[in-house]
């Protein structure tokens, strides 16, 4: 487990603080100080044009401009829509997702994007064109607005969403498709991750739990933090303590849940943390385990928006 998305940090470093001796062999004979600052200009430069100059080269639904007035067209390879053939020059919004696609490796990736065609650009207009769940009477794009049978929007004030009776009114409540199968993905992926952590990790984890870092071979980390004097434990659940009983005296006082369910969230934390660690240092790519805290606490504080935020920070930040 490299962490790849350390590797531009010490490219950078390296590049600042260590010394070249030859640049002959370099591409175009540049120094790395130099291609650098080239690089550097050139990205400053080339971000203006979607940026500043032609705005709208940041997301360009070129297939839209076929014909313009057929709405399914437009769903289907709108950018608002679900994108197919849209070409995008904006860097920003190439990585909001996953990141930068130079550090994701290639496998990962691959899998990323069969993912992507499979549920998104298949099952998806499957299931909205099929109108299950009334998925047609909302937009098709990416939104997690929550609309109203009619489809009419329905605000997204969080006073309203506390207010029962407003709510009652609003009955039934729709999300949209694109949002349904992602939550559905989410927890399907949460799910396998645990899964996999188990079968492909478990001997190694239970062996390193079991093995002190001065005994650890080829892991340049373990190597590293041998040389420094390792806090005690008891440092940690002082901390941790402290932490936990902090957060029962705010939302004992706060007013903002019942305390007794920091006893749910808390272990969340501990189940998540390392399955989503190990993918996020092999791929970079972090699977937000909050998902998993909304949908429980969607099902505890129902009509509390109040309530249902809580629980989803101590289970995401605790």
């Amino acid at each position: 487990m490299i962490w790849p998305s350390n590797l531009p940090v010490i490219a950078f470093l390296r590049t600042i603080h260590e010394e070249e001796q030859s640049t002959s062999v370099r591409w175009l004979k540049l120094s790395r100080m130099k291609f650098l600052l080239l690089a550097t200009i050139f990205q400053a430069f080339y971000y203006w044009l979607p940026g500043y100059i032609i705005p709208v080269l940041a997301a360009f639904s070129w297939m839209c401009m076929i014909n313009p007035k057929n709405i399914i067209l437009a769903q289907l390879t709108g950018y608002n829509g679900l994108g197919m053939g849209s070409l995008v020059f904006d860097w920003n919004r190439l990585t909001q997702d996953i990141g930068s696609p130079i550090l994701v490796p290639r496998w990962a990736l691959i899998n990323v994007l069969v993912g992507f065609v499979c549920f998104i650009w298949i099952l998806l207009p499957i299931t909205y064109f099929a109108d299950l769940f009334n998925f047609k009477r909302v937009p098709i794009g990416i939104t997690w607005w929550y609309y109203t049978t009619d489809g009419n929007f329905l605000t997204d004030n969080v006073s309203q969403f506390s207010n029962r009776t407003y709510m009652e009114t609003q009955k039934p409540v729709i999300l949209g498709c694109a949002p349904a199968i992602t939550e559905y993905l989410t927890l399907m992926a949460l799910t396998s991750l645990a899964v996999h952590t188990v079968l492909y990790h478990g001997k190694d984890i239970i062996q390193y739990l079991q093995t002190s870092l001065e005994k650890r071979e080829n892991d340049i980390h373990c190597t590293l933090m041998a040389r420094y004097p390792e806090a005690p434990e008891r440092w940690h659940i002082v901390v941790f303590l402290v932490a936990f009983i902090l957060a029962i005296i705010a939302c004992k006082f706060g007013h903002f849940m019942p305390w007794y369910y920091l006893f749910m969230a808390v272990p969340l934390v501990f189940i998540c943390v390392l399955p989503v660690g190990i993918v996020e240092a092999i791929t970079t790519i972090e699977i937000l385990p909050f998902f998993v805290a909304r949908t429980i606490a969607a099902e505890i504080f129902v009509g509390d928006a109040i309530g249902l935020i809580s629980f989803m920070v101590y289970a995401y930040e605790m």
